[in-house]
């Protein structure tokens, strides 16, 4: 999504009232050095995995006639963000530890060939453990 100057008041609007550039990047997740790029004009698109994650905080601040496109993009990736977040929790939960979280964080990059290679891993260290 290209970033207007719409979204730019937006985003620096919801950090006027999270208190800092800093306290925005903390309740959004999104790396601070981040926000000020997208403020001053030196990234000039922002995907909308970070437009979900920032979604929730900057939408009152965006003009009413945003436009269905953001709102539908952004709900679909708020969504799966959610789902993601519900998931890692519920691993945390029952004990999973930081290798699986981060399979589950980079699995959707991944090509079909890595998937292959990190599954067949995975399957080589479950088996140890069951023969254990």
């Amino acid at each position: 999504m290209i970033i207007t100057d719409e979204l730019k008041r937006a985003i620096s609007q919801a950090c006027d009232e999270a208190g800092s550039q800093s306290a925005f990047a903390k309740k959004t997740g999104v790396k601070q050095q981040n926000v000020n790029r997208y403020l001053n004009g030196l990234v000039k698109e922002m995907s909308p995995y970070i437009l979900a994650k920032m979604w929730p905080h900057i939408y009152r601040f965006m003009p009413k006639d945003c436009g269905a496109e953001i709102l539908s993009i952004s709900n679909e990736y708020q969504d799966k963000y959610m789902i993601f977040v519900l998931m890692q929790k519920t691993l945390n939960d029952i004990g999973a530890d930081s290798l699986f979280f981060n399979i589950m964080t980079y699995w959707y990059g991944m090509s079909e060939e890595k998937k292959k290679e990190v599954f067949k891993q995975i399957y080589l260290i479950a088996n140890q453990a069951k023969d254990k």
